[in-house]
């Protein structure tokens, strides 16, 4: 019982995160990025069918997964739970580079 209640808690959080980064990605000084960013990590390691439709859109759209291939070499030794999470979306081939 007590999972569950911390599944549903993590995942009411990190919905709000990304609620919180879409209504601030609109300002002028764009800080909803950082909650967008907080909020797909919690929510890809919350949810396995997130995990998968995000690797799947990584597959179909190769410049995406390139930048975001850049982003977890760019966070890798600093910010280990986002780079965790976009580890878990990364499509087989991209695992060589």
């Amino acid at each position: 019982m007590k999972e569950k209640a911390k599944h549903y808690l993590l995942l009411s959080t990190s919905w709000l995160l990304l609620l919180i980064g879409v209504v601030f990605f609109l300002s002028p000084i764009p800080i909803g990025i950082f909650f967008l960013g907080a909020g797909l990590s919690l929510l890809t390691c919350t949810s396995e069918t997130v995990q998968h439709r995000i690797h799947d859109f990584r597959v179909k759209h190769h410049k995406l997964n390139q930048q975001l291939l850049r982003i977890e070499k760019k966070f890798e030794r600093r910010e280990n739970f986002i780079t965790h999470s976009l580890r878990k979306t990364r499509p087989v081939s991209s695992h060589l580079k």
